[in-house]
């Protein structure tokens, strides 16, 4: 499961946001403003932080700024209703993979998710899940229904390909 910490001093925001990331399987950090969110960053290193802007306190650029310097790789989105071109160019400069205007909506930073995901900047955060089946119409059934609950069916064909999917 891959965590993803939201900084933002907009409560019904990030519950809003904690609800469908945890939904899709992602391990959801929070924090109401910068300075807490650089100390759970320190504490937990999510994959990903998404962070508004403009906070009270210290501010997204500055969030942006020590998180690049402590973890380069880690991906850092960042969300405004107030960002110039300027602004946006900056920040992308500064290592931001991407500047979120608002409004937006949920949708838009699972597509960004995703696309951090096929980067290579975070796994698929779906459990697998190894079965052993006999017969194709059961291993159908099976794959729909495992892949309808979150997970990520493999069905091995020995148990030296089995023994190989958990090592990975």
């Amino acid at each position: 499961m891959q965590k993803v910490l939201i900084i933002d001093d907009f409560d019904p925001f990030r519950g809003m946001a904690r609800r469908v990331l945890s939904r899709l399987g992602y391990r959801v950090l929070e924090a109401p403003d910068g300075r807490q969110g650089l100390e759970i960053f320190g504490r937990e290193q999510p994959d990903v932080v998404i962070t508004d802007l403009r906070m009270p306190g210290l501010d997204g650029s500055q969030v942006l700024a020590e998180i690049k310097q402590k973890s380069p790789e880690t991906e850092v989105v960042v969300l405004t209703g107030f960002a110039t071109e300027r602004t946006e160019h900056d920040l992308l400069k500064q290592g931001a993979f991407v500047c979120l205007r608002k409004p937006f909506n949920l949708e838009q930073i699972v597509k960004v998710l995703d696309r951090i995901r096929e980067k290579g900047g975070v796994g698929d955060p779906r459990p697998v899940a190894l079965v052993h089946v006999e017969g194709d119409r059961r291993r159908l059934f099976l794959d729909r229904v495992l892949r309808k609950n979150g997970l990520e069916p493999r069905f091995p064909e020995s148990p030296e390909e089995a023994r190989d999917l958990l090592r990975s």
